[in-house]
C-alpha cells in the first residue's frame, strides 16, 4: 500500500454539483462493483488511470482558491482508504476544508470493515458526510448528492448539519477535460 500516490480518473477543481458551496472532486480509479449505467464506467478498472503523487495533489488542493471542501467519488474510495486519508490529513494541516465522500459500501459495512482494518476507520473519521450505498438505476430519482433514492446521507461530523440532499434536485456541469468531457453532479 502506497500512501505516497493515489490512482485517480479524474480531478475537477472547481465544481458546485457535489455538496455545499465549491469544491475539488476527485475521482478515484478502481470499483469492485458494476452497476448498471454507472456515470463512471471507466473508472471501474482497478488497473486504469492515472498514478498522482500526494504531495504535488495535497499542494494543488491547497492552492484551490475559493472551495469549501473535498468531494470523493469513484470508482471506490474505500480501496484507497490509506492514501485518501493521508491526502486529507495533508490538507487539512493547511486548510480548513470539509469532505463529503460517496460509497458503494453501506457505513454499516464499512464500520465492520473498520473493526480489522485501521485504513477504513481512519479514512472515516476524516469524513464529514457519507452518501453510502451502489446506485440502483431504476431509483433514480433526480435529487441532489445522490444517484438513486436506495443511497443514504450519513453526517459524520457537524459540519454539514444542514445539508439534506432530499428539497433539491439534481444539477449537472460539464466540464472539459484534456481528451474528454465529464458530466458531474
Amino acid at each position: 500500500m502506497n500512501l505516497n500516490t493515489l490512482q485517480l480518473y479524474a480531478v475537477i477543481p472547481q465544481t458546485q454539483s457535489l455538496g455545499l458551496g465549491t469544491r475539488f472532486a476527485i475521482w478515484v480509479q478502481g470499483c469492485p462493483f458494476r452497476c448498471e449505467n454507472c456515470m463512471t464506467p471507466n473508472s471501474l478498472p482497478l488497473d486504469a488511470g492515472q498514478t498522482v503523487d500526494l504531495s504535488q495533489l495535497t499542494q494543488w488542493i491547497i492552492e484551490t482558491s475559493e472551495i469549501e471542501g473535498i468531494t470523493i467519488s469513484g470508482g471506490e474510495p474505500f480501496l484507497q482508504a490509506a492514501g485518501l486519508s493521508e491526502l486529507i490529513q495533508r490538507v487539512q494541516q493547511e486548510r480548513d476544508l470539509g469532505v463529503i465522500c460517496y460509497s458503494g459500501y453501506t457505513l454499516e459495512h464499512l464500520q465492520r470493515l473498520g473493526l480489522r482494518q485501521s485504513s477504513i476507520r481512519n479514512f472515516l473519521t476524516k469524513i464529514d458526510a457519507l452518501i453510502d450505498g451502489q446506485y440502483v438505476d431504476h431509483l433514480n430519482d433526480g435529487l441532489s448528492l445522490r444517484g438513486s433514492s436506495n443511497q443514504k446521507l450519513h453526517l459524520l461530523s457537524s459540519r454539514y448539519s444542514d445539508l439534506a440532499f432530499a428539497q433539491h434536485q439534481r444539477t449537472v456541469e460539464v466540464h472539459l477535460q484534456e481528451q474528454d468531457i465529464m458530466l458531474v453532479g
